[in-house]
């Protein structure tokens, strides 16, 4: 569940909201699967992702790897499963 930091709470939701977003235009369902998952983001954005990892995970059915890369902004790249 969540720690309390509003920071997790603040880059897990960004991401769940990428994931939401890409389903909703490819008309999938929010229990859609997803393949892959790749974020770009800060470094002390992506420490709170990782606080968040399972949650995340759990709410957007993420079956395949959540990769992470450090960067100067946010991108999600999302690959929603066949």
């Amino acid at each position: 569940g969540p720690t309390g930091d509003p920071l997790v709470l603040d880059a897990t939701s960004e991401v769940l909201g990428r994931i939401r977003r890409a389903k909703s235009e490819a008309h999938l369902s929010m229990r859609a699967p997803v393949s892959r998952v790749v974020v770009t983001d800060l470094a002390d954005r992506l420490v709170a992702l990782e606080a968040g990892r399972a949650d995340l995970i759990a709410a957007g059915n993420v079956v395949g790897p959540l990769v992470t890369w450090e960067g100067t902004e946010l991108m999600v790249e999302v690959s929603l499963a066949p």
